[in-house]
């Protein structure tokens, strides 16, 4: 699993079954119903910012977004917007980061996914940290945390907690 002492071999693996995954992707975005379920979003994404495939992430986030299926509300589209926000700002586009973690954010609450939400609300404070903004820092990882706290979500909590002892 991500973040696990297990994921570089994940990763090895996904990394051989690129051309497949990229098949199989290609495919969703052209079917007619949405049927990738977040975490298969969430642990390509997971690959792509570990491995620095930031443009073909972009790329392929952007499309997935433009699913007709993801218009609305819906859980994948929050696990792409988290995750294309991710990507920015890991290529230093901030603004365009905590927009994309601002929508998610709205999508997980309106969703009632706190869990999801936790992490998200986590990582805009990281954001905030990064651009010295110590008030929305500590507003969002302290709601990120409370939501951690509440679906047991331990590596929101510790990356919460975290960004929260160096925004200080």
């Amino acid at each position: 699993a991500a973040y696990s002492p297990r994921e570089p071999a994940i990763l090895d693996r996904i990394e051989r079954e690129t051309a497949n995954l990229r098949r199989a992707w290609r495919w969703q975005i052209e079917a007619a119903e949405w049927q990738a379920p977040p975490q298969a979003i969430s642990y390509q994404s997971r690959f792509w910012l570990v491995r620095g495939h930031y443009a073909e992430s972009r790329l392929l986030l952007h499309a997935r977004l433009a699913h007709p299926a993801l218009a609305g509300r819906h859980p994948a589209r929050a696990e792409l917007l988290n995750s294309l926000g991710l990507t920015e700002w890991q290529s230093g586009e901030a603004e365009a980061a905590k927009t994309r973690f601002e929508q998610a954010l709205a999508d997980y609450t309106a969703l009632g996914l706190r869990r999801s939400a936790a992490m998200t609300s986590i990582n805009l404070g990281g954001l905030y940290v990064d651009a010295e903004d110590a008030a929305n820092a500590e507003r969002c990882l302290e709601q990120g945390l409370a939501w951690a706290r509440e679906s047991s979500h331990e590596r929101a909590l510790a990356i919460g907690l975290n960004n929260l002892g160096t925004s200080m």
